[in-house]
């Protein structure tokens, strides 16, 4: 009973297929519509195809040039806070060696930041920010701008605008008399042979240290910049 059942419905079913085929010719003949219908469905699915395909190239691109501008600047890359009821949009800023601020590759209503780079380099008290540790500055710029800075941070900003922790050149001041006295000392010993300097040691300070915090003073600098006084 099963199997007539399903043979009587599948007749009817392609006896009305049939009349809908014939249907559906005899128009197609006079309008053309069925090929129209596909047609714009090809047309349809080609659109997507472009429009999915120009959205993940345009995603890429976007990825890509972020990756970019990380890889350049990879320790000014942020995101600047918003004041109540203003909006914010993402500034990228960067600081040349002298400590000039670039113009920001994305320009934003206004910035809290402070110029590191500026600040240490030049102005009121610049030999005392010279000497503060990345972990300080890391706390007077969370109080300046009232957002959260780790000292990894700065460390990385200061590192971006040519500024490294150095050790401070220690130079004896000498005198007039100073030089007369180390002139004439080289003077008389010139023609020295290398028996007589043989008698001679010449030794240096040497500094241990038997923790990890060595309670050295360092000193913000740019590189070749030892021997300027105001790095002393």
């Amino acid at each position: 009973m099963e199997s007539t059942y399903q043979k009587k419905v599948s007749a009817k079913e392609e006896e009305e297929f049939t009349a809908y085929a014939k249907n559906l010719y005899s128009k197609s003949l006079v309008t053309g519509i069925p090929e129209i219908v596909v047609a714009s469905n090809c047309y349809l699915r080609v659109i997507r195809f472009v429009i999915f395909v120009c959205c993940i190239t345009g995603f890429i691109y976007q990825s890509l040039v972020f990756m970019e501008l990380y890889w350049k600047y990879p320790t000014i890359l942020d995101i600047q806070i918003s004041r109540k009821g203003e909006i914010m949009m993402p500034g990228i800023t960067a600081c040349d060696p002298n400590g000039y601020s670039e113009p920001p590759i994305f320009q934003s209503n206004y910035r809290d930041d402070i110029k590191l780079g500026t600040e240490i380099n030049g102005g009121n008290g610049s030999q005392k920010k010279r000497r503060q540790t990345a972990g300080e500055i890391a706390r007077h710029t969370t109080q300046a701008t009232g957002r959260p800075i780790s000292r990894f941070t700065e460390a990385r900003r200061l590192h971006g605008g040519g500024l490294f922790a150095r050790r401070p050149v220690r130079c004896v001041p000498l005198t007039p008399a100073h030089r007369r006295r180390r002139s004439l000392w080289c003077r008389e010993h010139r023609n020295w042979r290398d028996n007589e300097w043989g008698r001679v040691l010449f030794t240096d300070e040497s500094r241990f240290s038997l923790s990890s915090d060595s309670h050295r003073i360092l000193i913000w600098r740019e590189r070749g910049s030892a021997i300027i006084p105001r790095h002393h």
